[in-house]
């Protein structure tokens, strides 16, 4: 225990010194080989079995999906079809917006892409009819948390990947709660702007414009009805249904938009490569420390820890809550995911907790993660997107959504059906 202690230091001081989270975790891994007698040689063996998943292939057509969605503007699309129902009422633009971020994160299964591809958008709208910055952006960092948790969800896949379970249950366990937690920023949003007077209502559209507006939209909006769909019916799996979501994509932007351009694709084929490797390369830092701490028997000793203590259920995801919390201030979703996720699931199996449902937990705090800081991804995103709106406003603006999301966790943890209900059926 006492060496195991020395390595998590290590990392620790290494986080701390600045470096990439996939590098401290890989260096750690090393350091923790070398204490315990193990050959170097192993750290090979476990980068290349962490990565030999096929599940884990849908990383990058999903992140290549939503950047082609984000590169060519077709955000813009899916924004101009749902205000066109929203903008005559006030806290209507508002509304709007969250439902544009549930939508969108159908289809681009990242919360950093969800809220740049949106607020590009949404918030020169909102702050246009009278909305506050500061409200502007915190609505769109909070809603744009939305893609990690409603699918197909990036962090689901990896949190499949290293559980064993099935990914296409874990992204039906993400519908309800996701509908619930669009409903809850849906609400808060409109009760404030009305309360608080936010926002010049537009003139209702006649409906021949809608009717005309959601034709020309109609691709999009058949496309996560094509993804998920395809899933669910089990006619692809998660990896096959990404693959079909690009090339309909590709169809979309070049064919029927007309926005692709060589380009464009090159642009969005870097920024795939990218965000890839730095997943993968986290992924593959993480399953070495993770070999290390297994050789080491740190889960089983947490796990027969928990049975001698007589901690219960509540106390154990009560804990895990509140350190995912803390660790959220500090580290990116899906190292948190791939960090602790192993130590916990013996555990887990002794106090019997459904992996779904705990994983929905899970994934409902790390959208509270992306809006804290000072790591909070999608407040550097709405403050890169947006220059004239500091760091500041932005944090300012989250808060009150902060308190929203701990809600949703509340909920999710006193009603675990919410999460269960669905994947239930597919039994």
């Amino acid at each position: 225990m006492i060496t195991f202690l020395g390595i998590v230091a290590v990392l620790c001081v290494l986080l701390a010194l600045g470096f990439p989270v996939a590098f401290a975790l890989a260096i750690a891994g090393v350091a923790g080989l070398a204490a315990t007698g193990q050959s170097l040689e192993i750290a090979a063996e476990v980068f290349y079995s962490a990565l030999d998943n096929f599940v884990l292939l849908a990383i990058p057509l999903f992140v290549l999906m939503s950047r082609i969605l984000m590169q060519t503007g077709m955000g813009d699309e899916i924004f101009r079809i749902i205000n066109a129902f929203f903008r005559h009422f006030r806290g209507g633009l508002a509304a709007g917006t969250v439902v544009c971020c549930a939508f969108f994160a159908a289809i681009s299964g990242s919360s950093v892409t969800n809220a740049a591809a949106v607020g590009l958008v949404a918030i020169p709208a909102l702050v246009k009819h009278g909305y506050p910055k500061e409200f502007a952006a915190g609505l769109v960092a909070a809603g744009g948390t939305l893609g990690i948790l409603i699918p197909p969800s990036i962090p689901f896949i990896v949190y499949g990947a290293i559980t064993d379970q099935s990914v296409a249950k874990l992204f039906l366990s993400g519908v309800m709660p996701g509908i619930m937690v669009s409903l809850l920023i849906l609400t808060y949003a409109v009760f404030v702007s009305r309360r608080r007077g936010y926002g010049v209502p537009d003139t209702p559209m006649a409906w021949s414009e809608r009717a005309r507006i959601v034709l020309k939209g109609s691709g999009l909006l058949a496309l996560p009805l094509l993804i998920l769909g395809g899933i669910y019916s089990g006619i692809f799996t998660p990896t096959e249904a990404s693959a079909g979501g690009v090339f309909f994509t590709l169809v979309l932007a070049g064919a029927v938009y007309r926005r692709l351009s060589w380009p464009i694709l090159w642009q969005c084929t870097k920024d795939t490569v990218h965000v890839t490797v730095m997943i993968f390369a986290i992924i593959a830092g993480a399953k070495l420390f993770g070999h290390v701490s297994t050789t080491m028997q740190i889960p089983q000793a947490f796990a027969q820890w928990i049975i001698d203590a007589k901690i219960g259920p509540f106390q154990f995801v009560a804990a895990t809550m509140l350190l995912l919390i803390f660790l959220g201030d500090f580290l990116d979703p899906i190292s948190i995911i791939l960090i602790v996720v192993p130590v916990l699931l013996p555990a887990m199996a002794v106090l019997k907790i459904d992996p779904i449902w705990f994983g929905v937990l899970m994934v409902i705090n790390m959208e509270l993660a992306n809006i804290t800081p000072p790591i909070g991804l999608n407040l550097f995103v709405i403050q890169s997107i947006q220059p004239d709106i500091s760091y500041d406003q932005v944090l300012r603006g989250t808060l009150p959504f902060m308190g929203v999301l701990a809600v949703a966790i509340l909920i999710v943890w006193w009603q675990p059906g919410l999460a269960t209900w669905l994947p239930a059926l597919a039994r």
